[in-house]
């Protein structure tokens, strides 16, 4: 059904763009070559050393899961796929996520074709949300700090939702 969808949509808007937001675990090498046919962009859902504990299986933990995104990342390129990373109160720093997922690729991906975005700070709509997310000023100081500090010292370059803000 959504194959034909966008089969469609692609008819109609050849010059369209198409985005997906995935966990990433039922990327395979199938699903891949047709978003690249298709010209998709990826973003994969991911927040880091956090990412098992708030949003349970961490697909990079899977190789078969893994091996999807790696397949991912080579054929479509930075330009096309990157990470989108929820930030929460015990996960403010974009550095850490992008370290963590690197970790993850073990070498497979080079460093600087891993993008790290940012869906900004988490805005509950359930109580575990509400156990994550900032809840007094001195936890926005830190978020914030944090934040700046990576944006004025550059190493948080790699994330275009950054770099989209400052620009």
């Amino acid at each position: 059904f959504p194959v034909t969808i966008a089969l469609k949509v692609r008819r109609a808007y050849p010059m369209a763009t198409f985005n997906i937001i995935t966990n990433g675990s039922l990327l395979d090498r199938h699903k891949v070559d047709w978003l690249y046919r298709m010209n998709f962009n990826v973003g994969i859902s991911h927040d880091g050393p956090l990412h098992a504990q708030n949003r349970g299986l961490d697909p990079l933990d899977d190789l078969t899961m893994r091996d999807g995104i790696i397949f991912a990342l080579k054929k479509l390129g930075p330009n096309r796929v990157g990470f989108n990373s929820v930030l929460t109160k015990e996960n403010v720093s974009l550095v850490a996520v992008k370290q963590f997922i690197s970790k993850k690729l073990n070498g497979a991906i080079p460093d600087d074709h891993i993008i790290v975005n940012t869906e900004e700070l988490l805005l509950p709509y359930d109580a575990s949300g509400l156990t994550h997310s900032i809840s007094n000023s001195d936890e926005a100081k830190e978020a914030i700090h944090s934040v700046f500090w990576e944006t004025i010292t550059g190493a948080n370059y790699f994330s275009n939702t950054v770099t989209q803000k400052v620009s």
